[in-house]
């Protein structure tokens, strides 16, 4: 059992149909807005490896949540709760970030925000073993803003699977985190779709806020070392799903890279106008590489 994908319906039966989402249709002024249905009810945005442990991470965009499952089955244990290395069959192993899906939390209790790129800190690194993911916080209580967070996996002292924390997976809290609200003194950068980190061999992060192109490298203590704004950028805007793109309200919301119209290039000139020179990801290359070399 996963979960439901709206935190407002009952736990669904194992027997239930998983709740597919919904997209919403742009209608013409005056019309009424219509939702339909996606096949897309999970959007898993990320997948990494953990050969010391092998596991798998995955995170999900829709449930807000990270998980772990065991790469050690065979497809007939997968398909089963049963076998593997953790004896749990393709069950998840571990779950973080919204406690509520699986009924161990409320509203309140929810950390992750429509997150992306949950990762594993590699062996060598500083934290190696530990979870990064950025927290993009869409919808995030309190304001809009983004954190990258580093996290500590509680496994139990046999390492073969992890103690619940008052009902639901821990770690309780994040053990590394950078971003802070705007207009708090901290270091502020929001995107609420796409985006990424990676920690460095040096123990500093390296942070990709897609939807403005900005990469910054960021120190332990949270301080700004190093950033770089992309100026590659798209000649025209497309509009949603590849349609002409369409002018916003004056004085309507922020954009999703958090800029107010009118406060950047495309700021408030459609949707999508964001995207201009929007990362998907940034990747740090070693200057050893034999790519570069």
């Amino acid at each position: 059992y996963i979960g439901d994908d709206d935190a407002s319906h009952d736990s669904p039966s194992k027997d239930a149909e998983p709740d597919l989402g919904d997209d919403v249709e742009e209608k013409p002024e005056g019309r009424e807005k219509r939702r339909k249905k996606s096949g897309d009810w999970l959007h898993t945005n990320g997948i990494d490896y953990d050969p010391v442990n092998d596991v798998i991470l995955l995170s999900s965009r829709v449930f807000s949540e990270i998980w772990m499952i065991d790469h050690s089955t065979t497809t007939a244990q997968a398909a089963s709760s049963s076998g593997g290395r953790f004896g749990q069959g393709g069950d998840l192993l571990w779950r973080w970030g919204n406690p509520q899906k699986y009924d161990a939390g409320l509203e309140r209790d929810q950390t992750l925000f429509r997150q992306h790129d949950a990762r594993f800190i590699p062996d060598g690194f500083p934290g190696a073993g530990n979870v990064t993911v950025y927290n993009n916080g869409e919808g995030r209580p309190g304001g809009r803003y983004s954190t990258v967070e580093e996290l500590v996996l509680p496994w139990n002292k046999e390492r073969d699977g992890f103690p619940k924390f008052s009902d639901a997976f821990g770690p309780s809290e994040a053990a590394w985190k950078a971003g802070s609200p705007k207009g708090s003194g901290e270091l502020f950068f929001f995107s609420s779709f796409i985006s990424g980190a990676e920690r460095l061999e040096s123990g500093n992060t390296m942070i990709c806020v897609g939807a403005s192109g900005r990469v910054i490298e960021v120190s332990p203590e949270g301080k700004v070392v190093w950033e770089y704004i992309s100026p590659f950028q798209e000649k025209e805007t497309a509009g949603p799903r590849g349609g002409p793109d369409r002018p916003g309200p004056p004085g309507g919301p922020p954009d999703r890279a958090g800029r107010p119209p009118g406060g950047g290039p495309g700021a408030g000139k459609g949707r999508n106008a964001d995207l201009k020179n929007a990362l998907f990801r940034a990747t740090p290359i070693s200057p050893l590489h034999p790519g570069v070399l």
